[in-house]
């Protein structure tokens, strides 16, 4: 499963982690994961992001305010970017990886 390859490259440090629903899911079974999401709309993800739907809920408490400059804080974790450019536009993930000094990504 995703969470089982997930869990493997722990400690986990994902950013854009919006509401959080996969780094709590990570968070129930035991896992060491950072969750960072800057909670706005930010033009960096592209022009299709998706502004608070009853798809995406309520914001789990494991999420902390933070964007791309958490990246290089945290060199020593397996750096998360899930779906970090909504179709292929924006720089997100870009700002990401140029600020990631750590030795694993995992892009999903």
């Amino acid at each position: 499963s995703a969470l089982a390859a997930l869990r493997r490259r722990a400690p986990l440090l994902e950013i854009g982690g919006g509401n959080g629903l996969w780094a709590q899911l990570l968070r129930d079974q035991g896992v060491d994961v950072r969750c960072f999401d800057s909670g706005a709309g930010d033009a960096s993800y592209g022009s299709h992001v998706e502004q608070g739907s009853a798809l995406m809920g309520m914001r789990c408490a494991c999420v902390e305010d933070g964007g791309p400059e958490q990246a290089a804080l945290h060199r020593d974790h397996t750096l998360v970017l899930m779906w970090p450019d909504y179709q292929g536009e924006g720089s997100f993930g870009l700002q990401c990886l140029e600020k990631y000094e750590g030795d694993c990504l995992i892009l999903a």
